[in-house]
């Protein structure tokens, strides 16, 4: 374990990070916002400036980039960054103190799209921008992580994901990360054109449509219309969203084996069924709560379909017509949310793969039940799940309800209803912070929580976002000593 070679990864991390400030700074500059642009380019040259001088210290270093060392910076890479990204927020002068720029910051960059004093109408197009930006590079580098380093890690039933492109087996993980970055950033940039077309197509204004598609893709679910994420548009529109949301729930490796002109491993994909049947399920559910509440038929149809993809893709978006499903069905929604979509997506929650992975145990426990000395495998699609695969996803849904039922309870101890304080805790852990607002429009969101709870509130988006498992051996004092 090297913290030279850790600090020059962070380095290059808070580099690229610098690079992406410029095009917020272009587009402040464009339209007319000199101050703005300034305060970019200074949070810029300080971002790059530190980057620089860590990623040069990490060099001295010739030992390869070990897997222990890729697990902590993978944990730290959701908290060093944010700071930075918070500068030109805070900078703007829009915003009381620096927490609510870091919450801001932090909920964009592990794709949560919860927001504090944060109106895309009222805001420059730059800080809009920036946003987003920061959803859609969070959203990139959590699915490389899980295919390049989750998975060699053979942690929490990761490497049960079926994977649609070559990993780089037999390589270092530099070497894995860099070429799997290659290999799937095309397509990822690919869906969010093509969605920003096609919702400019579908009648969303111009940028309206590009910052939905890159809160739809990387699944942050930021609010990109006056109204927030509660919004009316037009049925193409919807159906249009509903594609991109789909697409950053799906496993795009699968997505990029398919632009390669590789229909198989889709077609053997286990885990993409199980979506689209999740999808397909909770859009009827939905549906038939809406037309119990007098909506016709094809809006029915349409708007279970959409929440239903939102809410399984942890984006967050809903579209006012469903306000009646909203409040006749919060536990079925709570329980999708905290589901998510797949492995291998930018999407939250505890992910189909391990939930197929439960359901098969429990199923070969009531099998057991009619042979009890018999020897039963299982397995998922044409591979085997062994004994310490379903420990480890039985470890993580533990850990994941505990720190949900104490989130929970800390929040309610610092004087927050214990119905908000739950629906705050599921929607950060899960990484669909819109959760709270579409479940309680009436309440006042995530300004009115104490300083102490939005910190809660931070730590539970982190944790969310790096698989807590992995937040809790990078913890571990027996990790640090190997």
């Amino acid at each position: 374990m090297s913290a030279f070679r850790i600090t020059g990864a962070l380095g290059v991390a808070l580099v690229l990070l610098a690079l992406a400030m410029l095009l917020p700074a272009a587009v402040a500059a464009g339209t007319g916002q000199s101050a703005l642009a300034i305060n970019f380019l200074m949070a810029a040259g300080l971002t790059g400036f530190v980057g620089a001088v860590a990623a040069l210290a990490g060099r001295g270093s010739s030992q390869p980039f070990g897997d222990g060392e890729g697990l902590v910076v993978f944990v730290l890479f959701w908290l060093v960054p944010a700071p930075f990204a918070a500068l030109p927020l805070y900078a703007s002068g829009r915003l009381a103190d620096p927490l609510p720029a870091l919450f801001n910051a932090l909920s964009a960059l592990t794709t949560t799209g919860a927001t504090v004093g944060f109106d895309p109408a009222r805001e420059p197009l730059a800080i809009v921008l920036w946003l987003f930006i920061l959803g859609w590079l969070g959203g990139f580098a959590s699915i490389v992580a899980a295919v390049a380093l989750l998975t060699r890690l053979d942690l929490s039933g990761l490497q049960m994901l079926h994977v649609g492109i070559r990993r780089g087996e037999g390589e270092s993980l530099a070497q894995s990360l860099g070429g799997i970055a290659r290999r799937l950033s095309s397509v990822y940039s690919g869906l969010t054109a093509v969605g920003a077309i096609a919702l400019s197509a579908a009648g969303l204004p111009g940028h309206q449509a590009v910052l939905a598609a890159l809160g739809a893709v990387s699944t942050s679910g930021l609010p990109f219309r006056p109204e927030g994420t509660m919004f009316t548009i037009g049925p193409a529109a919807e159906l249009a969203l509903t594609l991109c949301m789909l697409a950053g729930a799906s496993n795009l490796t699968m997505l990029a084996a398919v632009a390669a002109g590789r229909w198989r491993p889709m077609a053997s994909d286990r885990e993409l069924r199980y979506l689209l049947l999740a999808c397909l399920l909770v859009a009827l559910a939905i549906a038939f709560l809406l037309r119990l509440d007098g909506a016709a038929v094809p809006q029915a149809v349409l708007a279970g379909l959409f929440l239903a993809v939102s809410t399984l893709s942890s984006t967050g978006y809903g579209p006012a017509s469903a306000a009646g499903a909203l409040v006749a069905a919060p536990v079925l929604l709570i329980g999708v949310v905290l589901i998510g979509g797949t492995a291998g997506s930018a999407s939250g929650g505890f992910k189909l793969l391990r939930t197929a992975i439960l359901c098969k145990q429990a199923n070969r426990e009531l099998s057991r039940l009619a042979f009890p000395h018999g020897v039963i495998p299982f397995h998922l699609g044409s591979r085997r799940i062994f004994e310490p695969t379903v420990r480890s996803v039985w470890t993580l849904f533990y850990v994941m309800l505990s720190c949900l039922v104490a989130g929970s309870l800390a929040l309610a101890a610092l004087g927050v209803s214990p119905v908000t304080a739950l629906l705050a805790v599921v929607a950060c852990l899960s990484n669909t912070g819109p959760m709270l607002s579409m479940l309680e429009p009436a309440g006042e969101g995530y300004a009115a929580l104490p300083h102490s709870g939005k910190l809660l509130l931070m730590l539970a988006m982190v944790l969310g976002r790096v698989e807590m498992l992995a937040f809790i051996t990078a913890l571990s004092p027996a990790f640090w000593r190997q």
